[in-house]
């Protein structure tokens, strides 16, 4: 957790999921498919603007049984789920 005076952290739980992005648009008028690829998704959101220790724990154990990923940043981050999906999709090297 980023150390912050009043101790609080801006909570971010976050996942990645598998998605569809449109690489080529067709004439569906005449039974064409539009060209296709698979991709993953990063999806976050906020748990707690302003959260101590005991919420982190709390997001952690909802996270894990989920399939999500916690990250903390300074309290009132305004860029926190940029952060946290920026983050994740950097780890899973999308």
């Amino acid at each position: 957790m980023i150390a912050d005076p009043k101790g609080l952290a801006t909570i971010v739980v976050a996942r990645l999921v598998d998605d569809v992005e449109v690489i080529g648009v067709a004439r569906i008028d005449l039974g064409e498919r539009h060209k296709t690829r698979a991709i993953k998704r990063a999806e976050a959101c906020c748990w707690l603007n302003e959260g101590g220790p005991e919420d982190v724990k709390k997001a952690r154990s909802w996270a894990e049984s989920n399939g999500y990923t916690v990250f903390t940043f300074p309290a009132n981050e305004p860029e926190a789920l940029v952060l946290a999906r920026a983050s994740l999709l950097k780890r899973s090297g999308s």
